[in-house]
């Protein structure tokens, strides 16, 4: 099925896309402490020493629908959710692509995808719990968004000038595309949609253009029409083409209906004042469209069959802010940063909520215990997660509150919360239980036998925890920096070593080693001034991380000293030691990097898998390792060892085996 396609939507996505085509799908390179990526050499692939299984949860946007199946990009990647049921809407399978999906077409079993920097991506849908890759074909520019029209793929490329146009592709044969012909823009349009082998496109100020893309070797411009009140998006259903435009003066929007019977001269058919209503995602089903205002806080339903006068017939006040909508079988999707929601517009002067899809949103912490992962996800509580099928991540629980660090140990998962330190029994994963509270503004939280030490902006407090139900305050510290922010905690044998930073770029803050022989009594007995994100001990060293690592030797806690330096190829969040080797989660766009403890003062890189999202967390179970990625979501890999490579440096760009 034909659907409309956004991409204007998806534009604050740019900054991200221009900093990932800078790298290298893949390279190997001697080993060094402090490796230097260089242009791409041999693709390694993903299979030969590090494997993505599977990803749950992240940013969420409808791509396309077709029957009950909603294609949608979650956590940088295609998703598949099947809404037979949409009170209860459920995930059939998820494909890692090779960039960030922007928009798609689904055309019988196959699925064409823009993907941002790695071009047209086509998929095979032909069993929606298996969808595997059956070619693609790249683009010069940034690829946008997609139409499929007979055996036709139109797909807009932009962002660099020069390079922005309607490319057609051939793809009677989908592994092996072949490029027919280009329309080149001198403006990037707001809008795009093909009827046939016409181009709809509208840029703004730039009005309404008609091209024909009948012989894509020759594109001619059929017809215009000017809009100077900024056309945002338009519709086009037969020889009707709807757009949604907004006088930057007046501050009020409008649906515009033109006949585009004859290409050549469109023809004002009628106006739909819309008021303060900004329309910035458009879908015409029937006689209906269906709008989006530019805040994304309400749908609206407009009766068009007289397009002299066009009429409100319902609305919808979703409870969250929307970016895309799509309308199929009655069915309106709409999708937010956050998830989707599936409303019953059968009725159009009663819109109905009939379900949503909201996997875990800004995924930033994460601890595992066996088969069940426990992930904090930005502002949206701890859920509990299922991999006992890996490929299959399920959610089981969640526990709600605004949560910054989490400890799980035994049946218990020990919270560090914006309000409060809470112990939580976790025994039933699907039914987490609050079983006490004491509050304080908590950030980080380590548990070590009967003792829990909460960090907070103030310093460190250490509860007994020996009953659950009733932990008691024993002793307190108060940091001797002023205006921090803590950041993080460990503790290991009889001292604690705390974080901080003051601000986000040039900082004050650092380490502080707290003698805790005593929990009654704690006291400083030494302070490292380096502003730090967080802080892992093994030994005598203390591993602090501030985008590189920092090896602060401790033996001498009253005079710690800086040993050694580790820079990660990009910037590091996070590290979690494992069996000699050293997880690190690195940062926007860095991904898994795994470095070898050769000695206390020396890490020597092993391998990366560069992802998409932002890592900010990392756990390891033997061979299996969770990447907390921020907008990619949970990462879920499976780690060869034995296939390391034993002399080189091997980045790995997002690719599954």
């Amino acid at each position: 099925m034909l659907l409309r396609r956004r991409f204007h939507a998806l534009l604050a996505l740019l900054a991200l896309l221009s900093i990932l085509s800078t790298y290298p799908l893949a390279q190997a390179m001697p080993a060094t402490d402090n490796p230097t990526l260089a242009s791409p050499q041999t693709i390694t692939t993903a299979g030969s020493s590090i494997e993505l299984v599977s990803s749950l949860g992240g940013d969420v946007a409808v791509l396309d629908v077709e029957g009950s199946l909603a294609y949608i990009n979650e956590g940088l990647g295609l998703a598949i959710i099947d809404s037979s049921d949409p009170a209860q809407p459920s995930r059939r399978s998820y494909l890692q692509l090779p960039d960030v999906p922007l928009a798609a077409d689904v055309a019988g079993t196959t699925a064409y995808i823009a993907d941002s920097n790695a071009g047209l991506q086509i998929v095979d849908v032909s069993n929606p719990d298996s969808p595997h890759l059956l070619g693609g074909y790249p683009l010069p520019a940034t690829t946008l968004d997609v139409q499929i029209v007979g055996n036709l793929a139109y797909v807009l490329g932009g962002l660099v000038v020069g390079q922005q146009a309607v490319y057609v592709l051939d793809i009677g044969a989908p592994s092996q595309p072949v490029l027919r012909g280009k329309y080149d823009l001198s403006l990037l349009p707001t809008d795009f949609e093909m009827e046939g082998a016409l181009a709809y496109m509208v840029f703004g100020n730039g009005g309404l253009q008609i091209v024909d893309l009948s012989n894509p070797a020759s594109p001619v411009l059929r017809g215009s029409y000017p809009f100077p009140n900024n056309a945002r998006t338009v519709a086009v259903n037969g020889n009707r083409a709807y757009v949604g435009d907004s006088p930057g003066t007046t501050g009020q929007g409008h649906l515009t209906i033109l006949d585009v019977s004859n290409p050549a001269s469109p023809a004002l058919l009628g106006t739909y004042n819309t008021a303060a209503f900004i329309p910035t995602d458009l879908q015409v089903a029937g006689n209906l469209a269906y709008l989006l205002n530019s805040s994304g806080t309400e749908l609206r339903i407009v009766d068009v069959s007289n397009p002299a006068s066009p009429a409100l017939r319902g609305q919808y006040n979703p409870p969250a802010t929307m970016e895309r909508v799509r309308v199929v079988n009655n069915r309106a999707y709409l999708t937010m940063q956050r998830g989707m929601e599936i409303v019953d517009v059968s009725d159009p002067g009663s819109p109905s909520l009939r379900g949503s899809y909201n996997p875990p949103w800004y995924i930033d912490q994460v601890d595992s215990a066996g088969s069940l992962v426990y992930i904090v996800s930005l502002w949206g509580g701890m859920h509990i997660v299922d991999a006992s099928d890996l490929a299959r991540p399920r959610l089981r629980g969640f526990y709600p509150g605004t949560i910054y660090d989490l400890q799980i140990a035994g049946n218990l998962a020990y919270l560090a919360t914006s309000s409060a330190f809470q112990i939580v029994d976790v025994g039933n994963p699907d039914a987490p239980t609050l079983l006490s509270s004491r509050a304080l503004e908590a950030v980080n939280v380590v548990v070590r036998g009967s003792l829990a030490y909460v960090h907070t902006n103030a310093g460190l407090t250490i509860f007994d925890v020996a009953d659950p139900s009733d932990p008691t305050t024993i002793g307190s510290y108060g940091t001797q920096f002023t205006g921090i922010y803590a950041t993080g905690l460990d503790v290991a044998g009889d001292f604690a070593y705390l974080t901080s930073r003051s601000c986000l770029h040039v900082c004050g803050g650092g380490l502080e080693i707290v003698d805790v022989s005593d929990p009654s009594n704690p006291a400083l007995r030494g302070v490292y001034e380096q502003y730090a994100d967080g802080v892992d001990v093994v030994g005598d060293r203390a591993y602090i991380i501030h985008d590189q690592v920092d090896i602060v030797d401790v033996s001498n806690p009253g005079q710690p000293t800086l040993s050694g330096t580790y820079h990660t190829p990009n910037f590091a969040k996070a590290l979690h030691f494992h069996n000699g080797r050293t997880y690190i989660a690195d940062g926007w766009g860095g991904g898994l990097h795994i470095a070898d403890l050769i000695t206390a003062d020396h890490l020597r890189p092993r391998v990366s898998f560069k992802t998409l999202g932002d890592a900010q967390a990392v756990d390891v179970e033997g061979t299996i390792v969770y990447l907390a990625e921020g907008d990619g979501g949970l990462k879920i890999f499976r780690v060869h060892p034995e296939l390391f490579p034993s002399d080189i440096f091997v980045p790995i760009v997002g690719k599954t085996s």
